[in-house]
């Protein structure tokens, strides 16, 4: 199973990522790997659990300090090398992924604009990623986080992120990005939560049932079968 996150930054899609690894882990009895490391400067392209080496502060800061031409060159490296393989059954949350680099580039990295030299507009290079995701795994499942600009601005305030990106007075813009971006998707498994208001709990509630609304037949017989081994057990 792929699933991709995608939201305004302070949406929740790293939060609810954790979240819903632990109840697919239950639920499937297999180990979903979470990647979340397409929002400068912190590109770690390991998952969170990983033992390799991650970035320290003197390394995000060179990364920051990157041109937009290595900034866009390192992004589409790490695209095109998380790209899905044919027929490898691996199960995997990413995200961001490319909305993130499709929606923030161009407002803060300064590439992916409509003269990109490189792959043209990144709202271009999108579609190409999700063709070639379609190619290798056609049921991949976009889920995309929404809330409200009075939720995001109370979370900014109460926990701020140590390297945020957006601008308060960019909210509006980005929401607006992230909405167009996922109406343009090519992926055809997909749906939106609006966790204004909800807990953490609700809205991961939320998430497996859209989960569960797109399961692959084979999707559906894991859960089976994992449900008769756990019932064994508890027996």
């Amino acid at each position: 199973m792929r699933l991709i996150l995608v939201g305004c930054e302070y949406s929740g899609t790293s939060t609810i990522s954790r979240s819903i690894k632990s109840e697919l882990n239950k639920s499937f009895g297999s180990e979903f790997d979470i990647h979340d490391h397409w929002k400068f400067p912190s590109i770690e392209c390991y998952p969170q659990y990983s033992k390799q080496y991650l970035l320290n502060d003197s390394d995000k800061s060179h990364i920051s300090q990157f041109t937009p031409k290595l900034k866009e060159m390192l992004q589409r490296q790490s695209l095109v090398y998380h790209l899905p393989e044919p027929k490898v059954s691996i199960d995997k949350i990413y995200v961001g992924y490319h909305f993130d680099d499709t929606v923030y580039a161009p407002i803060y990295f300064d590439y992916g604009g409509p003269k990109e030299p490189q792959g043209g507009p990144r709202t271009k290079y999108a579609r190409y990623i999700e063709k070639e995701i379609i190619k290798s795994y056609p049921d991949t499942i976009l889920i995309h986080l929404t809330a409200s600009k009075e939720s995001i601005l109370e979370r900014m305030q109460n926990g701020p992120h140590e390297n945020q990106i957006i601008a308060q007075d960019d909210i509006d813009l980005i929401t607006e990005q992230f909405q167009l971006e996922f109406d343009k998707s090519l992926l055809q498994n997909k749906f939106t939560i609006d966790n204004t208001g909800q807990s953490i709990k609700q809205t991961t509630s939320d998430a497996m049932d859209g989960i569960l609304n797109y399961c692959t037949p084979e999707d559906l017989a894991r859960l089976r079968i994992n449900k008769l081994i756990t019932e064994r057990n508890n027996n």
